[in-house]
């Protein structure tokens, strides 16, 4: 027992034997380890002193696991539910679970069999320090060792103690499954008999789980050279592995296509082959080099059609098997370099627009920590600005160039950019020092090279300006009161001062009753959708001072209780020196065109005649049905259903007539529809029926006799009896089909077998018709 316990601590906790999995031999490995491990792990069980009808039984357990190891069964579709269920089954434990634990303290259940794997008896456990992680399964996890308790009064089983009483268990096992001497999780046993659990069965589990935790880390294992494999063959760079003087080893799929060489060619030739006549004489010592202590150069390398590219090589010396090897990983710099070329352009550029810019560009270099600024770029404008060769001025602080700078606050402004990274906008100030005076306007940014930008303009002429345009805005009151938009215009706090014509007769208050009152109170909005007040358009942009747009789908509601729907946004109202004074609101009735929009959006998407869903709109539905039915495994019906003989009653008692029973129709099959069912008018006197959340086909068929038997009853249209019957063919998703156009044209086939077989009945699709 001892011996066997050593044997596959060894085989889980040993890197050697895992490595083998990584040196292609996995599956001959994998078979070897199955057979190892059944006959350690039954050899060992055979040693307790078991029943021998006991001992057969694990015995045909084992054999079982060996044999779903040997041909790659999943392990969690397969494997771990197969164990639980036999554990069960076969050797009579209530109940058999398996969990991993999560990195939040939860457990993950990977399969489960016996009485908790009903739904209403669901344990929920965690491994962590909660209530829940109180029982044998966080024990375990959190202790790394198999623990056994017996339930009945023990305070650790508290938050189960009415399931556990409702099933009858009494004892608990809970095995860790280890990787590495790490628990990923465990192994855990029910009984209905107290005390179950002695010392034989405890040290016959325990391998249980070792087999358990060697099945996780083959899993583990392969999945990681698949990933191993992806990234070789699937890399954009070429990769070589090499003889240290130059013969190829091996090439990935890169390398195939860069170089125009089959695998096998690849094969049989040098590195040597691969590079130009020019770079021959210098490759010996790039090998050694690259053996020695790696290397990354540029060189030129041919394709197999001779025609040459750039490339650069990192190569660098390994051992594969005790024999010294060259991994080389060489990626094509074609676009590289264009980059590059384009870059120099683009330097060109940049230089021509800087120098030709109408604004003024200036660029320090950043000393003493964000303390000093050094002039490094100045551009023609700001020599033209300023008044200075860009020669007296570089290389110097803009303290020396400027004298009063630091007073006017710029130089603030430069180191808090450069601390923060976010840019600024400097207010219009005005500047005067010996030489110069004017207003200037800048915006001031950090690059990713740390250096500070700025770009300013002289505003002195704007400055001049504004006066000027303070008495435009005088003259806008005069504006207001003549627009077709409604306007209000409030203080700081959003309480109302104005009125225009527009806006009382949209909200029902006159400019003086609506003077002073918070905004809302007159602006009386709610949603149209939701029935909830927006949000308030005149607070939100005092916040934010900017512009802001009103939300969609608005209604006002007039003093009187009518309503409109209507468009909004509002402004913030500054004074000369930008100080915000207070907001306007614009809205406008849009009563008339959403109405409009409505009504056409209505046509669009149903049948003039019918006011049924046309087949637009059906196919959006059904598109959402099949997409919805698709993530919940669910079944959809389409029922394609004709008149019979329309074109009889058509052509003899008018198309008036025939119009009119088309209306009937459709009204008697909407009456006879499920709510959430949809009936489309495809063209003529062809209907589709969108059943969806079908649990079987019987379903649709009762659906569809249904129909049939409301036909019964004759139509009276213009004192005409009218008597029709109706042919329906049906087909189910996903049997018949997972597209919009199969399952229609499926169902299309249907109706005319129907049709074949003498009217008056539905059929299901078979793929013969088609």
């Amino acid at each position: 027992m001892l011996l066997t316990n050593q044997m596959l601590n060894y085989f889980v906790q040993n890197p050697v034997l895992i490595n083998q999995l990584q040196t292609g031999k996995d599956l001959l490995f994998l078979i070897i380890t199955a057979v190892v491990l059944y006959y350690l792990i039954y050899g060992s069980i055979c040693n307790f002193p078991h029943s021998e009808k006991v001992l057969q039984l694990h015995e045909t357990l084992l054999r079982q696991i060996e044999h779903k190891i040997l041909t790659e069964q999943p392990l969690e579709a397969e494997i771990l539910p197969h164990l639980t269920a036999q554990l069960v089954s076969t050797l009579g434990y209530a109940s058999a679970l398996i969990g991993i634990t999560e990195s939040d303290g939860s457990v993950s259940l990977r399969a489960s069999a016996g009485v908790f794997a009903v739904s209403q008896n669901r344990l929920e456990i965690r491994w962590d320090d909660t209530p829940l992680g109180q029982g044998a399964f966080g024990q375990c996890i959190r202790t790394k060792k198999s623990q056994v308790y017996n339930i009945q009064g023990n305070p650790r089983f508290c938050a189960w103690s009415s399931i556990f009483e409702k099933v009858n268990i009494h004892s608990v096992i809970a095995l860790p499954l280890k990787i590495q001497d790490q628990p990923i999780g465990a192994l855990v046993l029910f009984s209905q008999q107290s005390n179950f659990f002695n010392s034989s069965r405890i040290s016959h589990l325990e391998h249980f789980a070792f087999q358990v935790a060697i099945a996780y880390t083959t899993v583990q294992i392969k999945a990681r050279l698949e990933r191993y494999h992806l990234l070789y063959e699937h890399s954009k760079d070429i990769i070589l592995f090499s003889h240290t003087d130059g013969r190829i080893i091996d090439a990935n799929r890169a390398a195939i296509l860069a170089y125009g060489y089959s695998k096998e060619e690849l094969l049989s030739i040098r590195i040597h082959d691969l590079r130009s006549p020019a770079t021959l004489s210098i490759i010996q010592a790039q090998l050694q080099l690259a053996s020695s202590e790696g290397i990354l150069f540029e060189t030129i390398h041919r394709r197999k059609d001779q025609t040459s590219f750039p490339v650069e090589v990192n190569s660098l010396g390994a051992s594969l098997n005790d024999v010294p090897i060259l991994l080389s990983i060489v990626r094509d710099t074609t676009e590289r370099i264009k980059v590059q070329a384009a870059l120099q352009q683009s330097e060109v550029r940049y230089r021509e627009m800087f120098e030709n810019m109408s604004n003024a560009v200036t660029v320090y270099e950043v000393i003493n920590s964000g303390k000093g600024f050094i002039f490094k770029e100045f551009n023609r404008a700001a020599e033209k600005i300023e008044k200075i060769s860009r020669e007296s001025v570089l290389g110097k602080s803009p303290l020396d160039v400027f004298p009063n700078l630091k007073e006017f606050g710029l130089i603030d402004v430069f180191s808090r950019v450069w601390q923060t990274g976010k840019p600024e906008s400097f207010p219009s100030s005005f500047y005067q020092d010996h030489r110069i005076m004017g207003w200037r306007n800048y915006y001031i940014y950090k690059l990713n090279t740390g250096e500070i930008v700025t770009i300013y303009e002289d505003v002195t002429a704007q400055k001049q300006a504004e006066e000027s345009v303070w008495l435009e805005k005088e003259r806008a009151q005069v504006t207001l009161h003549s627009i077709g938009d409604a306007v209000i215009t409030t203080d700081v706090l959003g309480n109302i001062d104005y009125l225009n014509p527009v806006a009382q007769k949209l909200t029902g208050w006159s400019a003086a009753a609506a003077n002073g009152l918070p905004l809302l109170t007159v602006f009386n909005i709610l949603n149209d959708i939701t029935n909830e007040i927006p949000e308030n358009p005149v607070e939100k942009c005092l916040r934010t001072n900017c512009s802001v747009k009103g939300a969609d789908h608005t209604r006002l509601i007039h003093r009187s209780g009518d309503s409109i729907e209507i468009e909004n946004s509002a402004a913030p109202i500054c004074d000369r020196d930008g100080k915000t004074i207070g907001a306007i609101l614009v809205f406008r009735d849009v009563s008339d065109r959403e109405n409009l929009v409505r009504q056409l959006s209505h046509q669009a998407h149903h049948d003039a005649l019918t006011g049924l869903p046309n087949r637009l709109l059906f196919n959006d539905r059904l598109t959402q049905a099949l997409a919805y039915a698709r993530r919940n495994t669910l079944v959809i019906g389409i029922l394609f259903l004709d008149l019979d003989h329309f074109k009889l009653i058509n052509d003899t008692l008018g198309h008036n007539v025939g119009d009119l029973l088309l209306q009937a129709v459709s009204e008697r099959l909407r009456r006879h529809l499920r709510e959430g069912d949809t009936i489309a008018r495809q063209g003529g006197d062809e209907f589709l029926i969108l059943l969806p959340d079908l649990k079987h086909r019987v379903n649709a068929a009762a659906i569809a006799q249904k129909i049939l038997h409301s036909f019964l009853d004759s139509f009276i249209l213009e004192q005409h009896e009218v008597s029709v019957t109706s042919s329906v063919g049906i087909s189910l998703y996903p049997s018949d089909g997972d597209t919009l156009e199969t399952l229609v044209k499926h169902a299309d086939a249907a109706m005319y077998k129907a049709k074949e077989l003498g009217r008056n009945n539905y059929q299901f699709y078979s793929p013969e018709l088609t």
